[in-house]
């Protein structure tokens, strides 16, 4: 009996679905798209190269033409695309000067630039503040209201001490004929009109002891920039490089640089502030021996409306300044006089 076997027949594959088919249709057709779009490019590079030279070629048949031009006429002029090594120099140097200047201009405001003034250019007026009372005070009221800032600051002082701290009133010169008003251009006319009227008064202004420090004129300020002011007005008085106006403060000075100046130097008219005045009188640098004119800067007022004994330490230091036994003595004994400015 034959057995036979039953084969299964092989199983075919199933056809590709519609979806599929045009998933790779798409595909096939993105890359056809890529690959047309970098052949143009690399097209467009090569044209570009191709341009790029053919200009340099005829750039640089113009710059020889220009040139055997210029040689035919015997000229030496650079080319427009050459320059002279120094005028390379200096043209960079230009520009980067006038990029520089372009931001200096930019940071600052209303897109004006940075304005240096100018050597010769007039510089701007000294704007002053006046306290006009004081040029009405005759001696007695000067008097008076040295006492009453004695008082407004030391208010433990008794009434020996207050005595002992007062401006004689004798020792005061009346200053209220001065009809000027007391702005520092008048100072000098200031000095001149009282000039006669204190001892030794056959010195010129303009002139000093043969004792180098020996000044005939103190002014005391309240600061130091008040004192190259006032220094800068009395400049008519000094005609001589041998005879000057001394800087008696402390500001960007030293006190060893102040004493070798009075030791070294013939002074007419010393200007500053009374601590450094102390000092260099503690040091025998400044001396008294012919200073006959102690003049007072009252009338000038800061913006607070303050003036030279309205401020506890200029008030104080003036006070000391009076007080020192040099200057109280020839006070005294009228050898020297204050004078209110």
């Amino acid at each position: 009996m034959s057995t036979e076997t039953a084969t299964t027949p092989p199983i075919a594959d199933p056809a590709p679905s519609s979806a599929a088919i045009n998933k790779r249709k798409r595909k096939r057709e993105k890359e056809k798209a890529n690959k047309k779009v970098a052949t143009e490019k690399k097209d467009d590079t090569k044209g570009d190269s191709a341009e790029a030279a053919v200009e340099k070629g005829a750039k640089k048949l113009r710059v020889e033409a220009e040139g055997k031009e210029n040689k035919a006429n015997g000229e030496a002029k650079p080319s427009r695309n050459e320059s002279t090594p120094s005028e390379d120099g200096m043209g960079k140097k230009k520009q980067r000067g006038a990029r520089g200047a372009g931001k200096k201009k930019a940071k600052s405001p209303g897109g004006e630039g940075d304005v240096k003034e100018k050597k010769g250019e007039p510089k701007k007026p000294l704007i002053e503040t006046l306290n006009r009372d004081m040029a009405m005070m005759d001696p007695r009221l000067v008097a008076d209201y040295w006492v009453q800032k004695l008082k407004w600051f030391e208010k433990d002082l008794s009434s020996v001490e207050l005595e002992d701290r007062r401006i004689p009133e004798s020792a005061l010169l009346d200053t209220t004929s001065f009809t000027e008003e007391r702005y520092l251009k008048e100072l000098p006319k200031f000095l001149e009109t009282f000039h006669k009227s204190t001892p030794l008064s056959d010195i010129p202004l303009n002139s000093s002891s043969e004792t180098p420090g020996s000044p005939h004129t103190l002014i005391l300020t309240s600061s130091a920039i008040r004192a190259t002011h006032v220094i800068r007005a009395l400049r008519p008085l000094q005609t001589s490089k041998d005879i000057i106006i001394g800087k008696l403060f402390a500001k960007h000075i030293k006190l060893s640089e102040s004493i070798d100046l009075c030791n070294k130097t013939r002074i007419s008219i010393g200007v500053g502030t009374p601590s450094r005045m102390l000092e260099l009188m503690k040091e025998g640098a400044l001396k008294l021996d012919g200073c006959v004119r102690l003049v007072m800067d009252l009338s000038a007022v800061n913006e607070k409306k303050q003036g030279l004994l309205d401020v506890k330490d200029t008030q104080k230091g003036v006070v000391e300044f009076v007080n020192e036994e040099g200057v109280k003595g020839r006070l005294e004994r009228g050898e020297m006089k204050v004078l209110v400015f």
